[in-house]
């Protein structure tokens, strides 16, 4: 994934410093920092905030090189929708699986409201 070297790339194009896309995206300094060292990866909802306030396309943002060539703004006209359909069909997918996670957590920590919510085994 390319993702850090991009989100570096554009911030350099934009002539943005990591402070402007906190306050774009609403994400805390030191996190957009760990991002761009690669010392963490964000959750999607990271990233699709970052791939907004860059204006990229979110497979182009994580899956090229954008040093090497340029990537497709977010929501671009021509769009190939068999790729949008496949990125947020992953989504989903990811957004499920860790949704499952939380849910064994809670039902681990806290069963009684765990069953409140509906939540079972």
């Amino acid at each position: 994934m390319f993702f850090s070297q991009n989100v570096r790339y554009l911030l350099t194009k934009k002539r943005w410093k990591a402070i402007d896309l906190s306050r774009e995206t609403k994400i805390s300094q030191p996190s957009i920092f760990r991002y761009l060292s690669g010392e963490r990866q964000p959750k999607i909802e990271q990233v699709i905030e970052i791939s907004r306030a860059l204006d990229i396309n979110i497979d182009d943002l994580l899956l090229k090189d954008l040093t090497k060539e340029s990537g497709r703004p977010f929501g671009a006209e021509g769009e190939d929708s068999a790729t949008t359909d496949e990125t947020l069909t992953r989504m989903n997918e990811l957004l499920e699986q860790r949704l499952r996670i939380v849910e064994q957590a809670l039902l681990k920590s806290d069963p009684e409201l765990a069953a409140s919510l509906g939540i079972t085994e």
